[in-house]
This record gives structure tokens, C-alpha cells and sequence, in this order.
């Protein structure tokens, strides 16, 4: 049959023997209840370390009672008994009756029975939490750990996060314990920190992963410098398409249908392999990004992935050293028996969507618009005019005043109602000659006689440029409207309408 424990006797009698009540999970001693572990074990609250309850010597409380019987003063408070419960039990090492505590590795067991009494006569022993529950909480808060390390995107900055629940747990989990409820904190704290371990290497096996991934896709028309910059710092990269301000580059070979037929396929793919090379090195020297080729057009941006303030400037620099590098490059095409190249380039500056473009399956990361649009038209109007370069006065202005540009005229390219003036792109300042400044006054002078519709005089001025390929065709031009053709004067800008592409 069922007896009670000696704490249990104790603080029964102490209760002056109120009812009892035990089921599976608590027993009731009057008013009180006490929760109670599997086997009917009651988890002792410890309020200190030995010392916590009153100690009395037994060799102090048998001179007290000599005392009295001798009628000499009593050296010893007898009030501390009062109203008491009182335990008789060894302290003395030598005889084997000492406890580990929380608070002392050495305790005298009757201490250990004092806080059973103690525990069950204020109803103060501690509740632990079950097994179950322990594993929801250890469930919740390696979850939230889970959460909180992706969270960022960034390993570190999310371990960081990750930590913090199973560290407000530790505190929580302090705070309940002092209020009578114990949560074995073991389980939620490591299963949420082995959680951080394998989520972090594997954020951090698919970030290489991603980075690789980017590398390949990204090296293919970015220098190694942007693309690093791409890895490391990838929310400047949106994909899906994005509104900027951008500088286009469009450059194709002059006559390379007529070079095509000239050679086998062979050499043919030989000598577009050694041109398209030299062309995309310079190109992604400066920053820029190559979009596509297409036969021998290269189609190539810069102001993304990275923003540069400096765009229209870098693709400027890149035009004319795609154009320098022509001299040892068609040496080398003579050497070997191959044709000389020719190469026109066309520039446009403004607002234009960049981004990952496509199908979910297939996609490029390219650009669209209507600047990406007078970019390529103004590639084929130097056929027009006879010139290497072409921009539009946006590009103009943006790269500021380390180049020489000329105006040439204003034009309408096809596909677009909007005139646009254009410039052709000459050199960098330092190298200008006092030459070139002479050619580049006259020109101006007749272009400003041209758009007065001066066509005799501008016609003059535009001849005396001899072997300048735009003064001859403006003076053909002149000529044309001098004689039968001259366009009716409305009061409008005059503007040249190109009819091909």
C-alpha cells in the first residue's frame, strides 16, 4: 500500500492532518497541491546554499537544556522552535550523509529533507515540463532560428539573428524557472544551435553555388572586376528589367558581306573570332557590358549591372580605342592575307530598361528602347556621312569635355519621329591639333549658313574642307537644294530625313 515519505509525514502532521488526495499527476494535501513526476516524485525548489535553514549543534541544544535544569541563564533561543517543524540528522563528513544541490556540491541531507517540507507545506516545488512540450519548444525556436539565419540573405549578418532565439529562450527560460516552472533547456538550445550549424553550411554551400552560377552567366559580357563586384554586392543586379540611364555602344564592319565572300568560312571565322575579341576586351576594360554579337555587330551597354555616374564618358574612351586598335590589327589581318576591317560605331545616351529579358527557360540580359534604338540607327548613318563615330547631343553633353566632337547636322532616323542632332566623335582633347580646330570652325560656320538655308554659301564653305568625308556630303547636299530641291522654308529647324538604316 501506498505510505508517505518522511517530508511528506512531516509537513502533514505540521497541516494538522488534513485530507489526501493522489492521482497520477498531483497529489493534494488539503488546499495544496503538488505536482508530482512519473513515480510519484515531487521536484524539490532549492532557496540556497547549505546554511539556508536554521542550524542548531545537538551538543549546543543539549547544553541549553543542562542549563535549565540547573536554573542558569539559557544560552540558547528557545522562541526559534516555536510553531516549527524540527529535523535530526547528521552534518559531519564522516558520516556519509551529504547531498549534491544546485547551490552546493556537499549538502547535509537533512537540509535536503528541510526543503521537501518546506516545498510541500508552501505548495512551492517545482513544475517541469513534459517531454512532449519540451520538444514543441525545442521544435518552435529552432524554426524561428531557421527563419531568422535566411532572413537577411547574408550568412553572417543571419547567424547573428539566428542566435537570438535560443538566447531569449536561455533568459525566458531563467525567468520561468524562478516562477516555479522547469523547461529543460538542453534540448531547444542545441537542437536550435545545430539548426544554425547545418542551415549556415548549407546557405553557405548555395551561396558558392549561386556565385558560380552568376560567374558563368555574368563572364560572358562583364569584365572580372564587375563581375566580383556583382557577387559581392548582388542587389545592385535586378533582374526582370529596370529603368536607367545608360550609354549604348553599337559598332559593325563596313562591307562584311562583300569580305565574306572574298574567304573561306574558315578564315572568315578566324579573322571575326581575332577582331571580336580585341573589340570586347576594350570593351569590358572600361566597365561596360557586351550584350550580344550578331555576325560581326557588337551590341554592348554601360551603366549596368554596375551604375557607373561616368557612363557616357567610358563608352567614348571605348569607341575610340576600338577604332585605334584597328592599325595593328589589320596589320596583322595583311600579314597573314586577310582584308583590312572598317569599322562604324554609334552611341546613344538616355533613359533605357536593362535586365534579365526572355522566356522563364531562355532569357539575356540586355537592353531595350527607344535610345538603345537611335544608338543602332546612328551606327548606320555614318554611312551617310562618311564617319567613324556618331552620337546624338545627349551623349555629347554627358561625356563632358575631355573629347572633341563635331556637330554634323540634324537628322531623322527611321523608326523615330523625334529629331535628333548628331555629333561626330573625333578624339580625345589632348589630342587635337590646330588643324583639326580649323576644320572643326569652318564646319560650324557652314553648318550655321546651311540651316539659314544658305545653300551657295554653305556649299562653298563645306568644299573648301577637301578630303573631309561629312563637308562632302553636306556640299552634295547643298548643291541638290541650291539647283531644284530646296526644301520649302516654314520656319522649322531643317532636318534631314535618313531613309535607310
Amino acid at each position: 500500500r501506498l505510505s508517505p515519505s518522511l517530508p511528506l509525514a512531516l509537513a502533514w502532521l505540521a497541516m494538522d492532518s488534513p485530507a489526501l488526495h493522489l492521482d497520477e499527476t498531483t497529489l493534494s494535501i488539503g488546499d495544496i497541491r503538488i505536482p508530482l513526476q512519473p513515480g510519484g516524485r515531487m521536484q524539490l525548489r532549492f532557496h540556497g546554499p547549505t546554511g539556508t535553514y536554521t542550524s542548531i549543534p545537538l551538543a549546543d541544544l543539549a547544553a541549553a537544556l543542562n542549563a535549565r535544569a540547573m536554573g542558569q541563564p539559557c544560552p540558547l533561543d528557545s522562541t526559534i522552535f516555536m510553531n516549527s517543524v524540527v529535523l535530526f540528522g547528521y552534518a559531519a563528513p564522516a558520516l556519509y550523509d551529504l547531498k549534491p544541490t544546485p547551490y552546493s556540491p556537499s549538502c547535509p541531507g537533512v537540509e535536503v529533507l528541510a526543503t521537501a517540507v518546506d516545498n510541500i507545506l508552501n505548495g512551492s516545488p517545482l513544475s517541469i515540463l513534459s517531454a512532449f512540450n519540451v520538444m514543441l519548444v525545442a521544435l518552435a525556436v529552432s524554426m524561428l532560428s531557421a527563419y531568422l539565419l535566411g532572413f537577411s540573405g547574408k550568412i553572417l549578418l543571419g547567424a547573428a539573428l539566428a542566435v537570438l532565439p535560443p538566447a531569449i529562450f536561455a533568459l525566458l527560460s531563467v525567468i520561468i524557472f524562478r516562477n516555479g516552472l522547469w523547461i529543460a533547456t538542453a534540448l531547444p538550445i542545441i537542437s536550435a544551435l545545430l539548426t544554425i550549424l547545418a542551415g549556415g553550411l548549407f546557405l553557405f554551400g548555395s551561396e558558392n553555388r549561386r556565385k558560380r552560377e552568376v560567374r558563368s552567366a555574368f563572364s560572358q559580357y562583364l569584365s572580372p572586376e564587375v563581375v566580383s563586384q556583382v557577387i559581392e554586392h548582388p542587389e545592385m543586379l535586378v533582374l526582370g528589367g529596370t529603368d536607367r540611364v545608360m550609354t549604348s555602344f553599337f559598332s559593325d564592319i563596313r562591307g562584311f558581306t562583300g569580305i565574306s565572300e572574298q574567304i573561306s568560312p574558315t578564315e572568315l571565322v578566324s579573322i571575326l573570332n581575332m577582331y571580336l575579341t580585341r573589340m570586347t576586351d576594350l570593351i569590358l576594360a572600361t566597365g561596360g557590358t557586351v550584350d550580344k554579337f550578331e555576325g560581326d555587330a557588337i551590341i554592348a551597354f554601360w551603366g549596368a549591372p554596375i551604375e557607373f555616374e561616368d557612363h557616357a564618358s567610358r563608352a567614348c574612351s571605348t569607341a575610340l580605342a576600338c577604332q585605334k586598335a584597328h592599325a595593328p590589327l589589320n596589320r596583322e589581318l595583311t600579314r597573314k592575307g586577310f582584308p583590312e576591317l572598317v569599322t562604324r560605331i554609334g552611341l546613344s545616351t538616355g533613359h533605357m530598361v536593362v535586365g534579365n529579358m526572355g522566356s522563364s527557360s531562355r532569357f539575356d540580359y540586355t537592353i531595350m528602347g527607344s535610345t538603345v534604338n537611335l544608338g543602332s540607327r546612328l551606327e548606320g548613318a555614318n554611312k551617310v556621312y562618311g564617319t567613324s563615330i556618331m552620337v546624338p547631343a545627349s551623349t555629347a553633353e554627358s561625356a563632358g569635355d575631355r573629347f572633341v566632337f563635331r556637330e554634323l547636322d540634324t537628322v531623322r532616323v527611321i523608326g523615330q519621329k523625334t529629331p535628333v542632332t548628331v555629333y561626330e566623335l573625333i578624339c580625345h582633347i589632348e589630342d587635337s591639333t590646330p588643324e583639326l580646330e580649323e576644320l572643326l570652325r569652318t564646319y560650324a560656320e557652314a553648318l550655321v549658313c546651311y540651316r539659314k538655308r544658305d545653300f551657295i554659301g554653305a556649299a562653298e564653305l563645306f568644299e573648301s574642307l577637301e578630303d573631309d568625308p561629312p563637308s562632302s556630303t553636306m556640299a552634295r547636299r547643298c548643291r541638290i537644294f541650291q539647283n531644284s530641291t530646296e526644301p520649302e522654308d516654314d520656319g522649322s529647324p531643317l532636318v534631314y530625313d535618313l531613309t535607310s538604316k
